[in-house]
């Protein structure tokens, strides 16, 4: 696959395949051969049934797992990296940011201590070290916390900002559905370029789901690219600029987010109509 800075890529999955256990017929087969293009400040989703391979790309494109084939080249400020050749923290310091299906909050350090973490590091790396020198960067800390209730108050208003007038309170307090953009937004605090979101609707409800659509929405214009997995068609039609169909492993599927969810196969095997 060609990649370079003319084609606006910010990322390229080239030819990615990974099995578990021994390969067929024995093993699994996760991911067989997937092309993927994900354009430079454009949201992309990736849909499919449980068991298609979507998380297990995802843990590929962040360094928790290996490919048995292929590569997944990033690029960011015109330079190109093979990210399945590097640990997962230095994947975290290079700018890709997540979010996690669990949310991966830290319940019992306060809203705002999981914002100013979010802030210092880019990686799991260093994250104790973060937490245990908190007396020495007492400034530091202060400026994030400044950061992080502008961020609110952009996002929420002040009348409905849920986070400000509890930030010493423990993230643990929080509804799911407030747990959930929580941690979206601790990925602004962060210093990332490229966010990949694990169906962030999951769980949640239509108010939230709402506020999620304006975040998400927004991520490009402040400079960010965002790939999602998400089992809400409404919200892939709603925010999405392109779509790429997984099945059993493979690319069924990709264009627009209409085409894709209008492709009568797709919708046989995805939606079961």
């Amino acid at each position: 696959m060609k990649f370079n800075n003319e084609n606006n890529l910010a990322l390229a999955v080239d030819g990615v395949s990974k099995y578990f256990g021994n390969k067929k017929p024995d093993g699994f087969m996760a991911l067989n051969d997937v092309d993927m293009e994900i354009g430079k400040n454009k949201i992309t989703a990736i849909i499919g049934s449980n068991g298609a391979g979507k998380t297990t790309l995802f843990n590929i494109i962040s360094g928790f797992l290996r490919p048995d084939t292929g590569q997944i080249i990033y690029q960011p400020n015109g330079n190109a990296y093979v990210l399945n050749q590097l640990p997962a923290h230095r994947i975290g310091r290079l700018g890709v940011g997540r979010l996690f299906q669990d949310s991966h909050l830290f319940p019992n350090l306060s809203i705002m201590d999981n914002m100013i973490i979010a802030g210092k590091v880019s990686s799991t790396e260093g994250l104790l070290n973060s937490i245990l020198k908190r007396a020495a960067v007492k400034t530091e800390n202060k400026e994030r916390e400044e950061q992080a209730l502008n961020l609110f108050k952009t996002v929420f208003g002040e009348e409905d900002d849920p986070f400000s007038n509890r930030k010493d309170h423990y993230a643990n307090t929080l509804s799911f559905g407030q747990q959930r953009l929580l941690a979206i937004l601790r990925l602004f605090i962060g210093q990332y370029e490229l966010l990949l979101l694990d169906e962030p609707t999951a769980g949640v409800n239509v108010e939230v789901i709402k506020k999620m659509v304006e975040i998400i929405k927004g991520m490009p214009q402040k400079g960010y690219t965002v790939l999602l997995i998400e089992h809400n068609w409404e919200f892939v039609l709603e925010v999405a600029d392109f779509c790429y169909f997984l099945d059993e492993g493979e690319v069924a599927a990709f264009g627009t987010p209409a085409d894709v969810l209008g492709n009568r196969k797709v919708r046989e095997r995805y939606l079961g109509r």
